[in-house]
């Protein structure tokens, strides 16, 4: 486990596991998103067994969730806090860690966070790999599909889209996918 600070807002302390197999040779980074309602506790398995493959594997938990601090803001600076994760690892581990091939695989609200991450900065990320994850919580609210999640999303987010509409659409990973 280690703790780490927002870059953005310092909101402290943000908390998150790592695994990999120490062997003093440069290895793929990979950041391990918890889902939607989820905590890093939620994928200790996954990342070991990743780390065991050959993987540093970092498992964060997002602002609100498990042990970080902060307002939970589902897919908006708890993104970049993912990337801050990624630094503070890299930073702590730099013989461990192939700083040229860093990826990131989520579930759920975690491959929201992976459309995201992967959106807001094209440039870091080798490979992304959302599992179940939505592309649009507007979208999804829509759909009302899950009226328990549209709940938490008004209060996460101040409202629903057609009260917040420049909220969601900073959390729609398609609108980012052309700017990127």
């Amino acid at each position: 486990k280690f703790v780490y600070s927002s870059s953005v807002d310092g909101v402290s302390p943000l908390n998150a596991d790592i695994a990999w197999a120490p062997d003093g040779r440069r290895k793929p980074l990979l950041a391990v998103m918890h889902g939607f309602g989820g905590h890093r506790g939620d994928v200790s398995r996954d990342i070991r067994e990743l780390a065991e493959a050959g993987m540093v594997c970092v498992a964060p938990d997002m602002r609100g969730r498990g042990d970080s601090s902060g307002p939970w803001d589902a897919g908006g600076l708890d993104v970049h806090d993912i990337v801050d994760a990624l630094r503070f690892a890299i930073n702590r581990h730099p013989d461990e860690i192939d700083r040229t091939n860093i990826n990131i695989v989520g579930y759920s609200g975690g491959g929201v966070n992976c459309y995201l991450a992967a959106t807001r900065f094209p440039d870091l990320f080798h490979v992304a790999a959302p599992f179940f994850g939505l592309s649009d919580y507007g979208l999804w609210y829509e759909t009302t599909w899950r009226v328990d999640c549209n709940q938490i999303m008004e209060a996460v987010l101040g409202g629903a889209p057609s009260e917040k509409p420049a909220v969601y659409a900073a959390r729609n990973a398609c609108l980012a996918a052309g700017n990127a």
